[in-house]
């Protein structure tokens, strides 16, 4: 059984990226892939660490939402090249937090210190990139009035966040009142990119720096060791990413 949990990983991920690839060519089966791919996420969670779903629930969630989210912005990827590398992120992170859950339960002498808050960190920017570029699609395709985006901007930034804090064991300091706050920000920056004449991955990109910035600037003040250096690298690193996006950006 052992060998057997910690192989199921494998499986799992591979499951993904071939429902990935084989859902976006058969449109008709299309809700049967995105069903079955989020319940075999969740099933591989549950199987892997062997806890009751109570205890493991924020862990199935992070899977879950890396799953739902390459789900989401597969309808606006124009090429099928880009859909395999999407099917490869979601199935190859999703193989690494189940492989790092699988030791943290079963294992936790072998156990790498902070792997699943580093991919659980991964997952969870990756996640609001792919949910932020669906989001700018949908207002474009099919136009929805503003306040309906916005709440799903607010929904989906508060789902990120959080689960970017709960990797790293710092919600509990941060509490809902940052969350709030931290998604009424997120809104702001989404509606402002929205204005800009780029392609909807760029906008996507672009807030999802923002998100990048200010989620990081609040994990380190909840872990205690937010100073200078640490503003000043993340600030760096998301002013150099801006300009790099907006400067070889092809504006509409």
């Amino acid at each position: 059984m052992f060998v057997v949990r910690l192989f199921s990983t494998i499986v799992v991920g591979i499951f993904l990226i071939v429902s990935f690839w084989i859902g976006t060519e058969s449109i008709r089966f299309l809700p049967l892939f995105v069903g079955a791919s989020i319940a075999v996420a969740a099933a591989g969670e549950r199987f892997v660490t062997r806890r009751p779903m109570r205890a493991i629930a924020p862990f199935v969630v992070s899977v879950v939402n890396i799953t739902a989210a390459g789900w989401g912005v597969m309808f606006f990827i124009p090429q099928q090249l880009f859909v395999g590398l999407v099917a490869g992120i979601v199935g190859g992170m999703v193989f690494l937090y189940l492989f790092a859950s699988f030791y943290y339960f079963s294992v936790p002498w072998k156990y790498q210190p902070h792997a699943l808050d580093s991919i659980g960190t991964y997952m969870g920017i990756t996640a609001f990139f792919f949910y932020m570029s669906s989001l700018f699609g949908l207002s474009v395709f099919l136009p929805q009035p503003a306040w309906i985006i916005i709440g799903f901007v607010l929904l989906l930034s508060a789902l990120s966040g959080y689960m970017v804090w709960w990797s790293n064991q710092v919600f509990d300091r941060l509490g809902i009142g940052i969350l709030v706050a931290f998604s009424l920000v997120m809104g702001e920056f989404f509606w402002a990119i929205s204005q800009l004449p780029v392609s909807l991955f760029v906008q996507g990109a672009a807030v999802t720096v923002v998100f990048y910035f200010f989620a990081g600037i609040l994990r380190a003040y909840g872990q205690g060791r937010l100073g200078r250096a640490v503003m000043a690298r993340y600030a760096a690193v998301s002013a150099s990413v801006w300009a790099a996006l907006f400067l070889t950006a092809r504006w509409i």
